[in-house]
């Protein structure tokens, strides 16, 4: 038996419904939990609430944004089942042995079809059985990694390990030029500090400061290089507040991943 859920994207509570919600990349990158470059390598459907479900087993080759894992679950709308056979228009399905770019909110796929890209040789593709214009992009220059920031970073601290320096606290993100962040930051009088930038290569410029409970900037660096130090001892105790921006990415970046690590002896 087989049936189609076309009419379920037009439902006022589906995600994404009838793709009035068309994402770019870009979009796709902020709403995003996590994204992997991962090959399926295993399929299980099952039913729920009158629908069928399919759940992938992934094993990831590649973290481009969020918590680094080996393996991941997630579970799409459609799929075979006793018999059944449910498909859901602008999602394709997914087949054991394929790799795949997925762009996630949790355990779902961002956007609905919009977040699932084939991946041939670094070229994330999306076809038009998405519902959507054909997509090609490249993904390592393109997208954010997270992972290579703290790659970065993780190399500059080993580092400073021999001179006395402790790690206190480490921060990893992904912005683009428009992103503002703030990083809560507690000096004690009389101890020396580093503060780390690292970023994954895909920024022109990145700029790191140091504001204080005034909001008052105290400290600031700006740079062309991947990485950026800040440097002094505290005269004084006191809240203060860290901020990086990324002032320019290369022509085809959407973000750039950036990690911030705070040092202290």
């Amino acid at each position: 038996m087989f049936f189609n859920l076309s009419a379920l994207l037009l439902s006022p509570n589906a995600e994404a419904i009838g793709y009035n919600n068309v994402y770019t990349i870009s979009d796709l990158s902020e709403l995003s939990s996590r994204v992997v470059m991962a090959e399926v390598v295993d399929t299980e459907s099952y039913m729920s609430d009158g629908k069928i479900y399919t759940k992938l087993s992934l094993e990831i080759e590649e973290t481009f944004i969020g918590v680094e894992e080996e393996q991941l679950e997630i579970h799409l709308l459609g799929g075979s089942y006793n018999g059944l056979e449910m498909s859901v228009s602008g999602l394709p399905r997914v087949h054991v042995g394929e790799k795949k770019l997925f762009f996630l909110n949790h355990e779902k796929l961002t956007g609905f079809g919009q977040g699932l890209f084939a991946v041939n040789q670094m070229q994330a593709v999306r076809g038009v059985e998405s519902g959507l214009a054909a997509v090609q992009f490249d993904v390592r220059e393109t997208l954010p990694s997270e992972r290579e920031s703290r790659h970065c970073l993780n190399t500059i601290i080993e580092s400073r390990a021999a001179d006395g320096w402790t790690l206190r606290s480490l921060y990893a993100h992904n912005k683009n030029s428009e992103d503002f962040s703030l990083y809560p930051l507690s000096l004690y009088e009389g101890l020396e500090y580093q503060i780390l930038a690292c970023t994954d290569g895909k920024s022109e410029a990145i700029q790191l400061s140091i504001i204080d409970q005034f909001g008052n900037e105290t400290l600031s660096q700006s740079g062309t290089t991947n990485d950026l130090e800040l440097q002094f001892t505290a005269e004084e105790s006191g809240f203060f507040q860290i901020t990086s921006n990324v002032e320019s990415l290369k022509p085809k970046a959407i973000a750039a991943g950036i990690s911030i690590a705070v040092l202290y002896r």
